[in-house]
């Protein structure tokens, strides 16, 4: 005849860690995902005008067709090292909507200043 089961007895230490196992082999490549929307970029168009200039100068850059101005402005360079010169004028914007931009400088321009004009374009 069979006896009554014991109690269970204490849980005893965990043993040794086993080997690593074979690498599985690599997965199938997923789907392409659809291509992000192109938004509209931004272009920067400038004209520069070289000095000497007359008693009040305009300097003048219009942005591509189907863009408008949406920033721009207007600095001196020195026309044989490309160093920045002070730029004692104004900058404004062309157009409403604007469509470029246009600087105005006085007679301070020397043969050596270059006056450039820029103006940042988006569709």
């Amino acid at each position: 005849m069979t006896g009554s089961q014991g109690t269970t007895g204490a849980q005893g230490p965990t043993g040794a860690q086993g080997t690593q196992g074979v690498q599985g082999a690599t997965g199938a490549q997923g789907a392409q995902g659809t291509s992000g929307a192109n938004g509209p970029q931004s272009v920067v168009v400038s004209n520069t005008l070289a000095g000497p200039q007359g008693a009040t100068t305009f300097n003048t850059v219009v942005c591509p067709a189907g863009t408008y101005a949406t920033g721009g402005g207007a600095y001196n360079v020195n026309s044989t090292s490309g160093a920045a010169v002070a730029f004692q004028g104004l900058a404004r914007p062309v157009g409403s909507p604007p469509t470029g931009y246009q600087s105005q400088v006085g007679s301070g321009v020397n043969g050596t200043t270059n006056t450039v004009v820029y103006a940042i374009c988006r569709p």
